[in-house]
């Protein structure tokens, strides 16, 4: 993997700085494409400490509070705390000034235009922002309003197909909201490290209503089915 960063952020403040800032920038053009993690008026994305230091495995967690607290200080981003689990302190991150830093496209957008021409916007955030495409429509069944659900480029379609009329199978039908707040885990999943298409897949298999990502000592089931199965899903058993 390779982390790219602006100089010029790294001027104004440090390479560190300019480091996490490419990541947010990329990971918060990503959910607005998407429509997703829009929240009082902007698009947020979020992570740990713990989880941000496997991605970027030269600093400490210490390390990287300390760097998004210069960014905070600094003016770059805000933080904030968005579950209503008044125990649940996952901290979001998004940019004060989303002009400035992700450029002006308009979120209703259903394709993000080129944001910045200069270097304060990674090429590759840029590129995929034009490429990500909608997927499919599902129905909200507390509303009984068709509602879109965006799903993201990285998760196959089939996966989520399955998943989702897995669901229905076990009678507990997917919300819209639902469906989203599921998108959400798996993007914080997939962040640490771990493939949300196997997780998808997996937990279909299992009849899960939401998915677990493994410990790293355990392993799945290894019957002749179960062979079968995840062979049938690309997955290694």
């Amino acid at each position: 993997m390779e982390h790219s960063f602006s100089i010029s952020v790294a001027k104004d403040f440090s390479v560190g700085a300019a480091i996490i800032v490419r990541h947010l920038q990329y990971w918060i053009l990503l959910n607005r494409a998407n429509k997703i993690n829009y929240v009082h008026g902007k698009t947020w994305t979020y992570n740990t400490h713990k989880s941000l230091s496997e991605i970027f495995p030269y600093w400490t967690p210490p390390q990287i509070k300390r760097i998004l607290r210069v960014l905070v200080d600094g003016g770059v981003i805000e933080k904030a705390y968005h579950s209503a689990n008044k125990w649940d302190k996952t901290t979001w991150y998004s940019f004060q000034d989303e002009e400035k830093w992700l450029g002006p496209s308009a979120l209703p957008e259903a394709f993000i235009q080129t944001a910045r021409a200069d270097d304060s916007v990674s090429s590759r955030a840029r590129t995929l922002c034009k490429q990500v495409s909608t997927l499919s429509v599902t129905t909200d069944i507390n509303t009984n309003k068709e509602e879109t659900v965006n799903i993201p480029a990285w998760i196959k379609q089939d996966s989520w197909d399955a998943f989702v009329e897995m669901r229905k199978q076990i009678k507990k039908p997917m919300s819209a909201r639902a469906k989203r707040l599921l998108i959400s885990k798996l993007e914080a999943h997939m962040a640490e490290g771990h493939d949300p298409n196997q997780l998808l897949d997996e937990a279909e298999f299992r009849r899960w209503q939401s998915i677990y990502p493994l410990k790293q000592n355990q392993s799945m089931e290894t019957t002749n089915d179960n062979k079968e199965y995840f062979r049938s899903r690309g997955l290694q058993v």
